[in-house]
């Protein structure tokens, strides 16, 4: 047999032994990306899962960490009795200040913040701010509706929800602070007020 009769007969199976083997790396190299994007999305998963659990943990100690310093508190004012809890309550009012608006408030960053904006004002920028369709203390008072908004707004502040920063571009954007020509003509209003009762 001739050489070139020797390649006829060999060729059609070397050829199906390169096709087979072709196709059997085509199927690896699939199987290896497909692994690959298994991994990668079990990765994924357990990472969301992992910061979903640290959530929740920092949320307990939170929680924990406030149950302990109320304990404490109910704890030191018990010991006290009511004397020590006048003496508390009163030690408490001195932390607050007379606001632009003529009211009682605290004197954090927030209280700060929202000095010259009255409770109307401080229920809209709320709302706007804490992105709420609606208002969860509507059944109450302007000034209580204004206070329990402050304090929702305070904790959206604690844990990293808002900034101080969208309060004060909210209450700017908004107009919800009095100018200083509001708060001296609200300054004269209560003064004559106050005179005519004087007077009757």
């Amino acid at each position: 047999m001739s050489k070139a009769d020797a390649e006829k007969t060999t060729s059609p199976k070397l050829d199906a032994e390169a096709r087979a083997a072709a196709k059997a790396e085509r199927e690896a190299a699939k199987a290896a990306k497909l692994a690959e994007r298994e991994a990668a999305k079990a990765a994924k998963i357990a990472e969301r899962e992992a910061a979903a659990q640290a959530k929740e943990a920092a949320k307990a100690e939170r929680a924990a960490a406030r149950a302990a310093a109320k304990a404490e508190r109910e704890a030191r004012l018990a010991e006290a009795g009511p004397q020590g809890k006048m003496f508390a309550l009163r030690d408490a009012k001195k932390n607050y200040v007379k606001s632009a608006t003529g009211q009682l408030r605290t004197n954090d960053e927030l209280a700060q913040t929202l000095d010259a904006v009255p409770p109307t004002g401080v229920i809209r920028l709320a709302l706007e701010v804490l992105q709420l369709s609606a208002n969860p203390y509507s059944r109450l008072n302007g000034g209580q509706q204004s206070m329990n908004l402050r304090n929702k707004l305070r904790g959206a502040i604690k844990r990293n929800v808002v900034t101080i920063a969208q309060v004060v571009k909210a209450r700017d954007a908004g107009g919800y602070a009095l100018t200083a020509e509001d708060l001296a003509k609200r300054t004269v209003r209560k003064a004559k007020e106050q005179s005519e009762v004087v007077a009757a």
